[in-house]
């Protein structure tokens, strides 16, 4: 669900970061959100989310309409603990096994192993 918040919030609403704080602390965060869901070029834009599940791996991939965002230069996990938001990718790198981004960075595809351990039984 971080993913495809950060799809809307970010990608297709175009929220930076500074502004996502601006809003939060003033306590604007919500109409904001809102207003740019109501306007071009933001009111069109879809997040799509494709799947697949199979016996050794589960795989997503979060597509939004946005311009994307420079993924190489995601601050380090220990400026943003300190910070009310901003740890979302730091947090999924702990969840899934490869984590990709496109070149223009709109679109993320998550991949988590499934490890079976032997039954002693069997």
């Amino acid at each position: 669900s971080e993913l495809i918040t950060n799809a809307v919030e970010h990608g297709n609403l175009e929220l930076s970061y500074d502004e996502k704080t601006k809003f939060l602390q003033d306590g604007t965060y919500y109409e904001e959100i809102a207003r740019r869901a109501d306007i071009d070029p933001y009111k069109d834009r879809r997040v799509v989310i494709t799947y697949c599940i199979d016996r050794d791996k589960l795989k997503f991939v979060i597509k939004d309409d946005g311009r994307g965002f420079d993924w190489r230069n995601l601050p380090s996990p220990e400026s943003i603990l300190s910070e009310c938001h901003g740890r979302g990718i730091t947090i999924i790198r702990h969840y899934f096994d490869e984590i990709c981004f496109n070149e223009i960075g709109n679109e993320v595809t998550l991949l988590k192993k499934i490890r079976y351990e032997k039954n002693r039984n069997n």
